[in-house]
C-alpha cells in the first residue's frame, strides 16, 4: 500500500528535500543524510523503506537518473 505524503514523517520530508537539494551539488552519503537528520543511518534505512518503499541509496541513484534523463533535458 502507497503511504501519501500527509502521512510521512517529517524526517522523511527532511531527508528527501535534502537529497533533492544537494544531490548534484555536493557529494552526499547516506551517513550523511542521517546525520543532518540527527538520526541512525539504521533508522534512516528503516524509514525509506517503510514509507517509500525503497533505501536511501535506491532513492538517490533514481533521482539521479529521473533527473539526467534526456527526455526530462529536452522537457527543460
Amino acid at each position: 500500500e502507497e503511504k501519501n505524503e500527509e502521512d510521512m514523517p517529517e524526517l522523511i520530508k527532511t531527508a528527501t528535500d535534502l537529497i533533492s537539494s544537494r544531490i548534484f551539488s555536493v557529494p552526499l552519503s547516506v551517513d550523511d543524510v542521517a546525520q543532518e537528520c540527527h538520526i541512525s543511518t539504521t533508522h534512516l534505512i528503516r524509514l525509506f523503506r517503510r514509507y517509500l518503499k525503497t533505501t536511501p541509496k535506491k532513492y538517490m541513484d533514481n533521482l539521479r537518473v529521473m533527473t539526467n534523463s534526456p527526455v526530462r533535458r529536452m522537457m527543460s
